[in-house]
């Protein structure tokens, strides 16, 4: 009888610090126009450093709107500011670098350089919309290691931290 209290106890406090996330996690999810889940974020952590960071981007904002990415076209799309003035990553269909300046909550960026890939359908649509956000100055916010990168036009992109 002793025994299985110890186990019992074991097993609450186990479910106890899974479900608090042992204040290094959240555990919310995020789900594509069909109820699919496409990010689980449990294992994501509370923060992460704009620079350094392989920022992963999973949708992209049109004013206060959200939107999944283009259907097909996760997962592939990142970037990476990086301490010394320099961004690079890929546009979900050409690899980039690029200038990163951060002042305050801006981050200006410049000319992008990218690989000449043709890209169709879902790709095309998420480097098109990836560029435009990279192709000048953002607002930047970093919260619960997601990354919100905002045009002035209010396009931008949301990413999370590898």
């Amino acid at each position: 009888m002793r025994t299985h209290h110890v186990i019992l106890a074991t097993a609450a406090a186990a479910a106890t610090l899974l479900l608090s996330g042992c204040g290094t996690a959240t555990s919310t999810t995020e789900s594509d126009a069909k109820g699919k889940t496409v990010v689980d974020t449990a294992a994501r952590p509370k923060s992460a450093p704009l620079a350094g960071t392989r920022w992963n981007v999973t949708g992209l904002l049109a004013g206060k709107a959200a939107a999944s990415l283009p259907a097909g076209s996760g997962g592939k799309a990142y970037l990476v500011i990086g301490q010394d003035g320099t961004a690079h990553g890929n546009t979900g269909c050409n690899d980039f670098h690029t200038t990163a300046k951060t002042t305050g909550s801006t981050v200006q960026f410049g000319p992008i350089a990218a690989t000449g890939a043709s890209c169709t359908g879902p790709y095309a649509d998420l480097d098109a919309a990836v560029t435009a956000v990279l192709s000048g100055p953002v607002t930047y916010g970093v919260q619960a290691g997601t990354l919100t990168l905002t045009g002035a036009e209010g396009k931008g992109l949301r990413a999370t931290a590898e």
